[in-house]
């Protein structure tokens, strides 16, 4: 491919800083090819390269900037002008698309930081069930009635099993179930009177 002149390569950068506003991630492919196409109107040339072109040429002016010494000024020409211009349109591009990966990039990660603590309290749902589940009957009442308090697990179903349990310590400590004493009121017996033997040849006596 035959290198361009200088004056083409003027023409290519006034293009480039034309239309920067169509140099957009996913419309790279299309900006170059419309480049090209005016470019070969406005020259008469047909480059199939001219990415490649401007970046030697934006890499060539930064290692002059690069080289200059303090003190040392830039002789600054159309071309120059026209190509920093385009470097900075290019390095604020790169800009937007770091912060846009970063911004990715970070999104990710506390989609992944949910979804680990959810699977973290997941787990401990199933723990704290499976010890509902497996939890064993105290034989000192008031510990155990403050543990399932405190787990915030409270079955009905349970009563008849702490009941059952409250009767037992009972017959075990050698006391009388409240239920089991016996309140039926006492009854007072009915005296029967024996009737006095009568003897023949007597008298009943009579009553005063």
């Amino acid at each position: 491919m035959t290198p361009l002149m200088k004056d083409e390569v003027l023409v290519l950068f006034r293009l480039c800083n034309r239309n920067a506003e169509a140099f957009r991630p996913g419309k790279k492919t299309a900006f170059w090819s419309y480049i090209q196409t005016n470019f070969e109107r406005e020259t008469g040339k047909n480059h199939k390269n001219l990415y490649q072109v401007v970046q030697r040429e934006i890499d060539k002016r930064r290692k002059y900037l690069d080289g200059l010494g303090t003190g040392q000024t830039d002789s600054e020409s159309e071309l120059t002008v026209q190509t920093d211009n385009w470097i900075g349109v290019v390095t604020e591009e790169k800009r937007i698309e770091t912060q846009r990966s970063e911004a990715a990039n970070t999104v990710i990660t506390s989609s992944q930081r949910a979804l680990n603590t959810q699977d973290l309290l997941s787990v401990a749902l199933a723990i704290k069930q499976r010890h509902q589940q497996t939890y064993p009957q105290s034989r000192n009442r008031s510990i155990g009635h403050r543990a399932r308090e405190c787990s915030g697990f409270d079955d009905p179903d349970d009563k008849d099993i702490l009941d059952d349990s409250a009767e037992e310590r009972q017959s075990e400590n050698g006391a009388e179930s409240v239920h089991s004493i016996d309140l039926t009121p006492l009854e007072t017996p009915t005296l029967l009177r024996t009737p006095t033997p009568v003897l023949r040849g007597t008298s009943a006596p009579h009553g005063h």
